[in-house]
């Protein structure tokens, strides 16, 4: 079955492409999640005028991405939790909390980004992360302080 993407499905096709898929994919997976309709010529002929929205988007997508490293080389991010008097927090700084900072500061959506920790964010200080954004390594550092005081 041929079908038009209109989101982008990893490892399967890109936003946009016209391409044959299985009829049970197609059916089960990508029409009833609105990833894709399937190819008609009218959906062709509606596709072709919309397209170069579309590549404008991509490129507009892309140049933010390539200016965000820069951007975020050793940066400081800092949380502030509950601790006790020898600096231990109370629970651990989740990823998540990192991932929603980084969306705010940036602009970018948390699904871009891939973050490294090397050990559990339990303590008092600096901590140094590295994020992985589009094959770029980008070094940050996260601070975290006491709240009580």
């Amino acid at each position: 079955m041929e079908v038009i993407f209109l989101q982008t499905v990893p490892q399967v096709a890109k936003k946009g492409e016209i391409k044959s898929v299985n009829d049970g994919f197609a059916r089960n997976f990508l029409l009833p999640k609105k990833l894709a309709v399937i190819s008609t010529p009218a959906e062709k002929a509606a596709f072709l005028k919309i397209k170069s929205q579309i590549s404008k988007e991509d490129e507009a997508i892309q140049h933010k991405k390539a200016s965000v490293p820069q951007q975020m080389e050793g940066q400081v991010l800092s949380f502030a939790l509950k601790a006790s008097a020898t600096g231990t927090t109370f629970r651990q700084l989740p990823k998540e909390s990192i991932l929603q900072a980084l969306e705010t500061r940036f602009s970018m959506p948390q699904n871009n980004f891939d973050i490294q920790i090397e050990q559990p964010l339990k303590q008092v200080g600096d901590h140094k992360i590295s994020v992985i954004l589009d094959h770029h390594t980008i070094n940050l550092i996260i601070r975290i302080t006491n709240q009580n005081e």
